[in-house]
């Protein structure tokens, strides 16, 4: 099939869409805000810098980020859409309003509350109705904006030994929209996947002079859930809804900061995570689907913070995946991998 010719970003397209008034309350909202990370990683935890919550008090974060991702590899299927593809590009802009809040020195709430603006061209392949009649691919442009799965989580500082600091967390994300618009072919790009979600971590930090080193290890429990996107061919041109069966996911950070002065600071963040593949569940029992157990992705982020005052920073970070899973993920572009710039404001009071 030939692809289709260039043109503007289906992004801003979606933009447009939705009006001038619109977009330019959401480029002031980005400006206020700052970046933040894809549906597909969990924020981390309350206390996992060495600076995070020293002191009771809270931390208030802005941020906006953008990411776009691509896929052509269809060898493994993607729930979205029923009908063989052979390109998926996606689109985010995704602010978020992170809230960290220290009850007491040892215990702090997280809350994390998402807005995304998300866009997806759908490149579909040719249909082959008979020999003699074939239907001709078209690009779909699908698109999605509004309040994305929000995450809050509960963090206890166990161990402060001088410089070292031990702490655990739990969570959960909630699941708010997963409705395609369609069982069939997607008209509009949902902003979640609909499952449930719950993590359970641990993390340690320790300063060494004016390095800060943090490390965290986090299990995430899916217990399965129905999904309105959740469609495939049980028949000629017959589909059907399901639900997956529970699946886990592993994931290792790590954060190296490196402080010039009292202004400025500099990080280089790599993220590993392990993602179980679903199954489905059959009035039998359940069915893998994927060929493979597991999807990996190896991800770094690095940027620079400037600090005014103990109360305000401003930071600039920009996320590169160096192992990326995106082709072997079944919820592609429902989950959006991380992959570009982002922008954070952070308020403290202590």
């Amino acid at each position: 099939m030939t692809r289709p010719p260039a043109r503007a970003s289906s992004l801003v397209t979606a933009l447009a869409s939705w009006g001038l008034t619109g977009a330019l309350a959401l480029a002031a909202c980005g400006v206020a805000c700052g970046a933040a990370s894809s549906a597909l990683a969990q924020p981390r935890g309350p206390f996992f810098g060495f600076d995070d919550l020293a002191e009771p008090g809270y931390d208030l974060r802005l941020s906006l980020g953008y990411s776009r991702a691509e896929r052509d590899d269809f060898r493994q299927l993607v729930f979205l859409v029923a009908q063989p593809v052979e390109r998926i590009a996606v689109e985010e802009l995704r602010s978020e309003l992170d809230l960290r809040v220290s009850v007491t020195k040892r215990l702090a709430l997280q809350a994390v509350l998402p807005f995304s603006v998300r866009s997806a061209d759908l490149a579909l392949q040719d249909v082959v109705v008979s020999r003699s009649q074939v239907l001709a691919g078209r690009t779909v442009t699908v698109s999605g904006v509004g309040l994305a799965d929000p995450t809050l989580a509960l963090a206890d500082r166990l161990l402060e030994v001088g410089s070292f600091r031990l702490q655990v967390e739990l969570g959960t994300r909630i699941p708010i929209d997963d409705n395609p618009g369609s069982p069939i072919l997607a008209q509009r790009l949902p902003l979640g996947t609909g499952q449930h979600h719950y993590f359970i971590g641990a993390s340690g930090s320790l300063r060494l002079g004016r390095l800060d080193v943090a490390l965290g290890y986090r299990f995430e429990y899916n217990p399965g859930s129905t999904a309105t996107y959740l469609v495939r061919e049980v028949s000629r041109q017959g589909f059907a809804s399901g639900a997956l069966d529970t699946f886990t996911a592993h994931r290792v950070s790590a954060e190296l900061a490196w402080v010039f002065d009292h202004m400025w600071s500099a990080w280089l963040g790599p993220d590993f995570r392990a993602d179980e593949q679903p199954m489905l569940v059959e009035r039998s029992g359940t069915t893998p689907f994927l060929a493979d157990t597991f999807r990996y992705e190896l991800l770094f982020e690095a940027g620079i913070q400037a600090r005014f005052g103990w109360q305000n920073a401003l930071r600039i970070g920009y996320s590169q995946p160096l192992l990326l899973g995106s082709d072997d993920d079944p919820f592609f572009p429902i989950d959006v991998p991380r992959h570009g710039v982002r922008l954070t404001w952070l308020f403290s009071a202590r």
